[in-house]
């Protein structure tokens, strides 16, 4: 019985994993379709991107990725064992999730908002917030 609900939980995991990365992808793919639209040609990104600028990018989207992943973990550990607690911390990844969407430098030009956000103060929040996430997925992950 045990081994039953134990794969129920493992399927509703992974269709919510996958239903949130279905959604991220189109939004990757609705991005790369308007910055074509804007800068014409294939993907490129806007010349005011500077080091620290893709340095965000890169980490807002690992900052993504480690979210989904703990995520999975979490709504898996949360259907096996119905613990508030559990919950709580499924809606702080969706809240962090939600982070890395809104501070990845990308997303802002795809809105038509300024993405010369190449400064410290736009960096350090993400590379913070991406240790904690590491930090977090490696100790869930034992």
């Amino acid at each position: 019985m045990v081994k039953k609900e134990n794969n129920y939980a493992l399927k509703s995991a992974a269709i919510t994993t996958v239903v949130v990365l279905i959604s991220i992808f189109g939004l990757m793919f609705a991005n790369n379709f308007m910055l074509t639209k804007r800068f014409g040609g294939g993907f490129m990104p806007p010349p005011e991107f500077l080091f620290l600028g893709i340095l965000s990018y890169v980490l807002s989207t690992l900052c993504l990725g480690l979210s989904v992943y703990l995520m999975f973990i979490y709504i898996k550990d949360y259907l096996e064992l119905r613990s508030s607690f559990t919950l709580s911390i499924v809606f702080s990844l969706v809240a962090l999730m939600l982070f890395s969407l809104t501070s990845n430098p990308m997303v802002h030009s795809m809105f038509g908002f300024n993405a010369n956000r190449a400064d410290i103060f736009s960096f350090v929040p993400l590379f913070f917030t991406t240790i904690a996430l590491a930090i977090l997925a490696w100790v869930s992950s034992k």
